[in-house]
């Protein structure tokens, strides 16, 4: 049957462009995953929310772009928990940054968490799989955010 689902999956997106069914049946989303309220705010709210609300919403929006199907196992609940904690470091520190980023870019001051993880999806999943998937590496040095450059659009 799970045959079936990624090949009727495959074909659909490969012939209509939509998205492949990926089955999230046996998936455990822990309970700090869900929640969130922050998905649609700017850089300068998310500095504002809770540690729980911010570990919450980062939780959602990886599972949302990177982790479906695969939160079965107890080694990838970990490496997810790690991974949303980087997510929300590294955007706490995009909130810290915004004084500076807005002078280099406007448009800064409206960008909401959502559209950081989308447009950082652009690319291809492979740079965000790489960085915040389950095959990234701990010691690639990509936390330094004050080496990135940003395009957000």
């Amino acid at each position: 049957m799970m045959t079936r689902t990624i090949v009727i999956g495959a074909l659909c997106y490969c012939i209509f462009g939509c998205t492949p069914v990926i089955d999230t049946s046996n998936d455990r989303v822990p309970a700090w995953a869900t929640g969130g309220t922050l998905h649609d705010v700017t850089l300068n709210q998310w500095v504002d929310g809770t540690d729980a609300d911010r570990l919450a919403t980062a939780g959602e929006l990886l599972y949302e772009a990177l982790w479906q199907g695969r939160l079965q196992s107890d080694e990838n609940l970990v490496v997810f928990r790690e991974k949303a904690e980087r997510l929300v470091n590294m955007t706490n520190d995009l909130g810290r940054l915004l004084p500076r980023l807005i002078q280099v870019n406007a448009d800064a001051s409206h960008w909401t968490i959502r559209s950081l993880i989308a447009d950082g999806m652009k690319g291809g999943h492979a740079e965000m799989e790489g960085f915040l998937g389950l095959t990234s590496t701990e010691n690639d040095h990509t936390d330094d955010v004050t080496n990135v450059g940003f395009t957000h659009k």
